[in-house]
């Protein structure tokens, strides 16, 4: 599924305020699925919650810095629950 995470279908525009919902989403994610590494061999984890008929997607990253392992901000969009059979 991670693979094709750059092909997606068309998104809803995000505002300052929606980053608010990624404590919301990452501590309690309806779905969640660890990738393969990206091109700068990081793994991939992305998070999907449903809240009100849309989907918040939170892509992070584990990034090794100084010899351990952090875990940082990618990149999130939301889609509309119904643009993929109400599936996370």
């Amino acid at each position: 599924m991670l693979k094709g995470v750059l092909n997606i279908l068309p998104q809803v525009g995000l505002g300052m305020f929606l980053f608010e919902i990624i404590p919301i989403v990452l501590s309690s994610p309806d779905f969640y699925e660890v990738g393969n590494n990206n091109r700068r061999r990081n793994k991939a984890i992305l998070f999907k919650k449903i809240i009100n008929n849309k989907i918040y997607h939170v892509i992070m990253s584990i990034v090794n810095k100084s010899g351990e392992n952090i875990l940082m901000f990618n990149t999130m969009y939301i889609k509309k629950a119904d643009e993929i059979n109400h599936q996370p």
